[in-house]
């Protein structure tokens, strides 16, 4: 008998009942140096009521390439490299996977305005740090950003 989850993100502990869906970042594998997938878990949380940020860790890493496959030992969850990340005006500037690597690339291109395809973004966007939303730093940040889409299309 089999149970299926009431979301398809959402995992099922062993008592049935439901896990936090897990957050998926693309890492550089630490074997072959190529793209693979990390499943982020919550390592806490800091900041103010009002500007609270969910610090993740790699909880697993996959590599579909060199079929690298871990689970990040208790100290080790913050021991990865993203994939897209870039720096910019001496900060660090990155992407989440291509999905959201795409997704900053065309809300910053459109001078500020939301794609119509990207009503699950808007959240995300209050969240971003005034430097990415300043319009002086759009065409810059833009052109590093399809550098990082250039690396991956490699």
């Amino acid at each position: 008998m089999s149970i299926a989850a009431p979301n398809d993100d959402a995992e099922l502990r062993m008592d049935g009942s439901e896990r936090e869906p897990t957050v998926q970042y693309a890492v550089r594998c630490p074997r072959c140096r190529k793209r693979a997938v990390a499943h982020m878990m919550r390592m806490g949380i800091k900041g103010t009521y009002r500007e609270a940020m969910v610090r993740l860790g790699a909880a697993r890493i996959t590599c579909p390439r060199c079929g690298f496959n871990r689970t990040a030992a208790p100290g080790e969850e913050e021991a990865y490299e993203l994939w897209y990340a870039t720096e910019f005006d001496g900060r660090r500037l990155w992407a989440r996977d291509r999905a959201h690597l795409d997704f900053l690339i065309a809300w910053l291109s459109s001078a500020g305005q939301l794609p119509d395809h990207a009503d699950a973004g808007r959240v995300h966007l209050e969240a971003l740090p005034k430097w990415i939303r300043a319009r002086k730093n759009r065409a810059a940040i833009v052109g590093r950003l399809r550098r990082l889409q250039e690396q991956d299309d490699e």
